[in-house]
């Protein structure tokens, strides 16, 4: 069964590209994840309900990996297409 794009599960995500000098910060996804179990990603998560993307943002990587940032910008946005449903 195809789905149209219109009847997919939309969610937004953030992530932190992390860079000091040549060096770029990865994190490996947990094996129990539904999407992308065991691969390296950069660390973030979704956006809640209430949240600005940059409130989500700082909130993802202060839990993940106990960095408060002082300065970032926005890098882009992706969207990605998915032929399953987000759960």
């Amino acid at each position: 069964m195809t789905r149209s794009v219109r009847e997919m599960s939309v969610r937004n995500i953030v992530n932190g590209l992390l860079v000091r000098e040549d060096l770029v910060l990865l994190t490996r996804r947990s094996g129990h994840r539904s999407a992308y179990p065991n691969l390296w990603s950069f660390p973030g998560g979704h956006v809640e309900p209430d949240e600005t993307l940059d409130d989500a943002l700082l909130r993802e990587l202060r839990e993940e990996i106990g960095v408060n940032p002082t300065q970032f910008r926005p890098l882009c946005s992706i969207v990605e297409i998915v032929s399953q449903p987000v759960v």
